[in-house]
């Protein structure tokens, strides 16, 4: 891993200490290179304080301290949560990496996008983007090369009251995805199916890629696929058991090296390069607010239509 460390390593807080905040403490506290986890913070003290013997850290008695004690304010607090903390950490000038979805709405987002000042930078948790399987085809294949993607993600799970539909805690990823990989705008093409459990979309990138996007999580199995198109190659790979090979032509399917690191600390790492100048695939606020722009018109409407006027791109 291309990992360069700072001077003095930043300072990181976590909000939220769930399972994706538990994931985040270990990630940030295990790369004292780059980082100084300083603290957590849940409304469940007993949660915060567990976690921080963890890792010999305080558990902060409330948000404003955890916030004041950062560089890096990591909130992975439950998503109707996540506009107001990270409002708050951004006016208080800290750096935010905020999970994904961005905010529970995408009139929060597109709103928390503006509150950035010149000097900070909101991240989005789209950890996909450093799956194994997607950084080998963001460095195999150049996003104007990219004619077609097909994303297929399944779980199997039994929903309980009070969840959020499968397109915004599972489907969202893969609409970052389509975005990453093309490297351009995304719109919502065609709609054939939406409900609380299952998602099927088609998405046009604004460099002309089409994507089809599945997602169940009442399925009889777990999955994470994709294949992608270009002219003179098909990529199929399975982002669970971490594999992709590639076909030239008509020729055999030839396996690929893919990378090493677990997503969320390569993650991690890249934030550090961006914090210190550099360009990385790390996710946007804005690339957040558009993802969860395109479920909203997803889950309002069934179109349009291919055939109907060209639908409107963020």
């Amino acid at each position: 891993m291309n990992v360069f460390p700072c001077a003095v390593p930043r300072r990181v807080s976590v909000l939220g200490v769930g399972a994706m905040g538990r994931l985040h403490a270990r990630v940030f506290a295990e790369l004292p290179q780059l980082f100084t986890l300083v603290g957590v913070y849940d409304p469940s003290g007993v949660a915060a304080r567990e976690v921080g013997q963890t890792w010999s850290v305080p558990a902060f008695d409330d948000e404003a301290e955890a916030i004041a004690a950062a560089d890096l304010v990591v909130i992975a607090s439950p998503i109707e949560a996540h506009a107001g903390a990270a409002r708050r950490a951004l006016a208080g000038g800290r750096h935010v990496l905020v999970e994904k979805p961005v905010c529970a709405t995408a009139a929060q987002a597109f709103a928390l996008t503006r509150a950035v000042a010149r000097d900070q930078r909101l991240f989005v948790g789209h950890s996909e983007r450093f799956n194994p399987v997607i950084r080998a085809l963001a460095s195999l294949v150049r996003p104007e090369g990219v004619q077609s993607i097909r994303l297929r993600r399944t779980a199997v799970t039994t929903r309980h009251g009070g969840e959020h539909a499968a397109l915004v805690s599972l489907g969202v990823h893969d609409l970052d995805l389509v975005a990453h990989l093309s490297a351009s705008p995304v719109a919502l093409r065609d709609v054939s199916h939406v409900d609380d459990d299952r998602a099927d979309l088609v998405l046009v990138a604004a460099r002309g890629a089409v994507a089809w996007v599945h997602v169940d999580r009442r399925a009889k199995e777990r999955g994470r696929t994709i294949v992608v198109a270009t002219k003179d190659a098909v990529y199929t790979g399975d982002l669970l058991m971490k594999t992709l090979s590639v076909r030239h032509g008509s020729g055999p399917e030839t396996p690929c090296v893919l990378p090493r690191e677990e997503p969320l600390v390569a993650q991690a790492a890249a934030i550090s390069r961006v914090l210190s100048g550099g360009a990385e695939a790390v996710a946007t606020g804005m690339d957040g607010a558009r993802a969860l722009a395109i479920v909203e018109q997803a889950t309002m409407r069934r179109g349009p239509r291919p055939d109907q006027a060209s639908p409107p791109t963020f």
